[in-house]
């Protein structure tokens, strides 16, 4: 097979991915790490546990920003109600 097939077909399982977790209401990190390793599995680099575990700190401080965002938002709002 070639390279180009492999990187469609790639490309569309990915797709097939996004899909399917948007359908069923997932978090975008959780749809982007199983599209990734969908892809990769495909491909055939098997897991990439280094990737994904190096990918997730690099982003450590704006998952921080968010998660802390998203707890004073809702402290908020039930302090409202």
């Amino acid at each position: 097979m070639s390279e180009t097939l492999e990187i469609l077909i790639a490309l569309g399982i990915m797709g097939v991915v996004f899909y399917m977790g948007f359908k069923r209401k997932l978090t975008v990190g959780i749809i982007m790490i199983l599209a990734s390793l969908a892809a990769a599995f495909f491909v055939g680099f098997g897991i990439p546990i280094q990737h994904l575990i190096e990918g997730t700190f690099y982003f450590e401080h704006l998952m921080g920003i968010i998660i802390t965002g998203m707890v004073f938002i809702r402290r908020q709002g039930l302090l409202l109600h």
